[in-house]
């Protein structure tokens, strides 16, 4: 159960829910191409965020819609996406969530909520604006940010994972 001793020294990981095989890989594919929902927030700390999304195609673009926004998706993301996928929970990890300015275009207006200052990095929680799901964004050391305060956050939209909303297994191809 000690998966950062597991992602350090093992070469093949074993990911097991209630004796079930969930995913055998090595450390790197297991956190950048997880199965499914429950590995991709089993490997990580902290866990990654997920929220729903709505997956939309118009005029050849495949988009996104999350947070009142309408996201256009990178091709490399949109090209794996299984066809079909419609609804989806999105998840991306903390390292590809930054803070910028909320009034920043293309922002995920957010409140923090906890900001967890750990030496080297700090953890800010942004409860999203209008929305009941917070995201967790890995941000330097000295960060300025206390609770309570209007921040915006900027997802690396390469990195976003997407996920079958019954089933939990990915929605992305190799």
């Amino acid at each position: 159960h000690d998966q950062t001793e597991a992602m350090t020294m093992g070469t093949q990981i074993v990911v097991l829910r209630d004796g079930v095989l969930q995913q055998a890989d090595s450390p790197r594919r297991l956190y950048n191409a997880p199965r499914n929902r429950f590995v991709a927030q089993f490997m990580g700390s902290p866990q990654m965020n997920l929220f729903p999304t709505e997956i939309t195609r118009r005029e050849g673009q495949t988009c996104i819609r999350a947070a009142g926004m309408e996201i256009p998706l990178p091709q490399g993301v949109a090209g794996r996406l299984r066809p079909g996928a419609a609804k989806a929970e999105a998840g991306i990890r903390p390292e590809a969530v930054s803070l910028c300015p909320p009034e920043e275009p293309g922002a995920v207006r957010a409140v923090a909520v906890i900001v967890e200052p750990l030496g080297s990095d700090t953890y800010v929680h942004g409860r999203v604006e209008g929305e009941d799901w917070t995201f967790i964004s890995r941000a330097e050391a000295n960060c300025p940010v206390r609770p309570g305060e209007e921040i915006g956050l900027r997802l690396d939209w390469r990195k976003l994972h997407f996920f079958d909303c019954g089933t939990g297994e990915t929605l992305l191809r190799d």
